[in-house]
């Protein structure tokens, strides 16, 4: 039991960190191929919510297991994907 938590919790972390990877990675090739490109500003109550929804997903074992493997088996479908969220909140 205490090595499938140990395994658990490890998956969670690097999911975690995956998560916020991908979204550097993203943002900085957005910026790339439109130095000029700017962004709506993110309010306090969505970047709260934004936290808080990636803790908690972090936190369901099976949901969990499932993105880290699309994280680790697909990594440049998910920075498209991250991409593509990027350019809809561009400012136009």
């Amino acid at each position: 039991m205490k090595t499938i938590f140990i395994i658990y919790i490890v998956i969670s972390i690097l999911t975690f960190i995956f998560s916020f990877a991908i979204a550097k990675i993203a943002r900085q090739k957005v910026k790339k191929e439109s130095p000029d490109v700017e962004f709506e500003k993110i309010t306090l109550i969505e970047k709260i919510f934004s936290w808080v929804r990636v803790i908690i997903l972090c936190s369901i074992p099976l949901y969990n297991f499932l993105v880290f493997m699309m994280y680790v088996f697909r990594w440049d479908n998910m920075v498209d994907m991250a991409m593509e969220k990027f350019y809809e909140r561009e400012k136009i």
